[in-house]
């Protein structure tokens, strides 16, 4: 018998990508999204925001050293009993009217890109696409569009 090896068309998921996770009514922040924040591991809280430009809507996540009226605890993650970068919050109402409640509520997850907001070093930030931002408000979403 001869063996083949099938061979791997891509990966989802690269090391060291910058995204959140949002589904399972937490946000996960990557760790490479953490890595866009200096000195992340000093912020022990985060608030979730919303800004628009144009037609644009936008999500920020605002890391915080010093609890707030609207803050919410941040967990560490772990990978091997060692804490890294990457980050948790939990929250389903917040989540669910930033995200709309088909993404923040469901099983599974969503992953969207983010990046840092260059007038503020503590705020990672998501862009939402039109077919998200309908999404959102219809509770359902594109499959498709939101998976890589």
């Amino acid at each position: 018998m001869k063996w083949t090896e099938i061979e791997r068309k891509g990966c989802s998921r690269q090391r060291g990508e910058a995204f959140i996770s949002v589904g399972r009514n937490k946000l996960t922040v990557s760790a490479g999204a953490a890595a866009l924040i200096p000195d992340s591991f000093e912020y022990q809280y985060a608030t979730i925001s919303e800004a628009f430009e144009g037609n644009n809507r936008y999500i920020g996540i605002r890391l915080l050293k010093e609890r707030s009226k609207n803050s919410l605890t941040i967990r560490r993650r772990k990978s091997n009993e060692k804490v890294i970068q990457g980050m948790e919050i939990s929250d389903r109402e917040l989540l669910s009217r930033a995200f709309g409640s088909a993404i923040a509520q469901r099983d599974g997850t969503t992953r969207f890109e983010v990046t840092r907001d260059l007038t503020a070093s503590n705020i990672l930030m998501v862009k939402l696409s039109q077919s998200e931002k309908k999404a959102a408000k219809q509770g359902a979403f594109n499959m498709k569009k939101l998976y890589h």
